[in-house]
């Protein structure tokens, strides 16, 4: 687990090329990300939160990257456009999925949820990528999320997780709070999910 302090865009772009995972600080919460179409990289995020059975986030660089991975109809692009581009309160969106989007990242529903980070540090890598990122707060499933990363190690061993992040970028403490997530797949009816 290699961890770096600098945001060293070209390294953290070269890990995610090869497969690999990547703590990163986001706009929201510290996330565990990996490039979507990277199965084993998936795996392994499951693997180091012990999640089962529950659903990923995809960041996107834009609205017309989003649409590569769901169906996105003009009523629920006017959320997406509101929600994206006219709020600061980052907000994932649920939609109905593509093919393009494998049931690891969904756990098997028809449904992705989607962010465009609010966060240009994000969005440059998803753009060198040109692949969205799949993401999830860095913590063991049931827990609270990590805000520092100084112990991670330790965290991850005393809760008996083997695997590891590949790289780790220590930004420092972070005290944000997670998205909101609002599900628009029937929309103009929607629900909120979290607030």
């Amino acid at each position: 687990m290699k961890t770096i302090t600098t945001p060293n865009i070209p390294l953290i772009t070269e890990y995610l090329s090869q497969g690999r995972v990547v703590v990163l600080p986001t706009d929201t919460i510290y996330g565990l990300s990996c490039v979507i179409h990277q199965d084993s990289a998936v795996k392994k995020i499951l693997e180091i939160k012990k999640r089962e059975n529950k659903p990923l986030i995809i960041l996107v660089a834009s609205i017309k990257m989003a649409q590569d991975y769901a169906h996105i109809n003009d009523v629920q692009l006017k959320y997406l456009e509101k929600h994206w581009l006219h709020s600061t309160r980052p907000c994932s969106l649920i939609l109905t999925k593509k093919k393009s989007v494998s049931d690891l990242v969904t756990a098997g529903q028809a449904n992705v949820a989607l962010r465009l980070p609010k966060s240009e540090f994000l969005i440059k890598i998803i753009k060198q990528l040109d692949a969205p990122l799949v993401s999830t707060s860095l913590n063991i499933s049931g827990e609270k999320h990590l805000e520092n990363l100084e112990n991670l190690d330790k965290y991850l061993s005393l809760h008996g997780v083997g695997a590891r992040p590949d790289l780790v970028y220590n930004a420092g403490e972070q005290r944000n709070q997670a998205s909101q997530v609002i599900d628009i797949c029937d929309a103009p009816n929607i629900k909120i999910l979290r607030k």
